[in-house]
């Protein structure tokens, strides 16, 4: 299924979590993907204000703007372009 499972703001000097959503999904792919948002959100400064990591299942999509981030967890067929439109509409 194409969706977004996960959605968090956090502040990008130090990947503090300001806000997420709740976790519903406890897949082993979901929880890997948790840990690798968790060590992504913490080193954001060090990224362009938009990215895309890619996984096999799941994707995680961020977008930065000043001191705060907006990051989702979406499966990996999920449309990059409704990814960022619901990151944008969370800034």
């Amino acid at each position: 299924m194409s969706m977004i499972f996960f959605a968090c703001v956090v502040r990008v000097r130090d990947g503090l979590p300001l806000s997420a959503s709740t976790d519903f999904h406890v897949s082993q792919d979901f929880l890997e993907c948790r840990k690798r948002l968790k060590a992504l959100s913490s080193i954001l400064a060090q990224y362009p204000s938009r990215g895309t990591a890619k996984g096999r299942v799941l994707s995680i999509h961020f977008l930065s703007s000043g001191d705060i981030a907006c990051m989702a967890i979406c499966s990996s067929n999920y449309s990059t372009i409704m990814a960022f439109c619901f990151l944008e509409e969370l800034q």
